[in-house]
């Protein structure tokens, strides 16, 4: 769609719907795998007082870019610094498994069924102790899905599946974590 500021693209009512369906879940979000950053954006416009994006270095790069650039009135917290309970903060994989940080959700789309079993079984089992809720919009036509892969952990518990309104061959899950 062609606007004032430029071309908008699928991505960004995708975010705007995802960063609403997030904040439902509560204000401090972890997101594995943000790509650019939007959902982080929208996230932290609509009132996320907390964002955490778990990305390699090179992609974090990006998003740290991009996300200073377009909210320059907020506190960012990278790598290897200590958390803040506000802000937004860039974490890599390892700082991820490692740190004993809590969140009121953790997101991802677009990449867990994307990397790997072996990686993805080990961020569900992180999962498990950082969060009450997971939100996955994943696609499902790859080598395992998110449901699959959650059956390996008794204490996941869907909450609803459904596909999304705005993305084919994707779906939506919600789960809540028992601990």
């Amino acid at each position: 769609m062609k606007t004032n500021y430029g071309v908008v693209s699928i991505r960004v009512p995708v975010s705007i719907y995802q960063s609403v369906r997030l904040l439902e879940l509560g204000k401090n979000i972890c997101e594995i795998g943000p790509g650019i950053g939007r959902t982080a954006y929208f996230a932290a416009m609509l009132g996320a007082t907390k964002y955490t994006l778990v990305d390699i270095p090179i992609v974090s790069l990006v998003q740290s870019h991009f996300l200073i650039q377009s909210l320059n009135n907020k506190k960012f917290i990278f790598n290897g610094q200590k958390t803040q309970e506000k802000g937004i903060h860039f974490m890599t994989p390892n700082s991820f498994f490692k740190n004993n940080d809590k969140y009121d959700v953790v997101f991802n789309s677009d990449s867990l069924t994307e990397i790997g079993i072996i990686a993805a079984r080990e961020y569900l089992k992180n999962i498990s102790k950082k969060t009450r809720f997971f939100l996955s919009i994943n696609n499902e036509g790859n080598e395992f899905s998110i449901r699959e892969l959650t059956k390996e952990f008794k204490n996941f518990h869907l909450i609803y599946r459904n596909r999304p309104w705005i993305r084919k061959g994707y779906v939506e899950e919600l789960y809540e974590i028992r601990n």
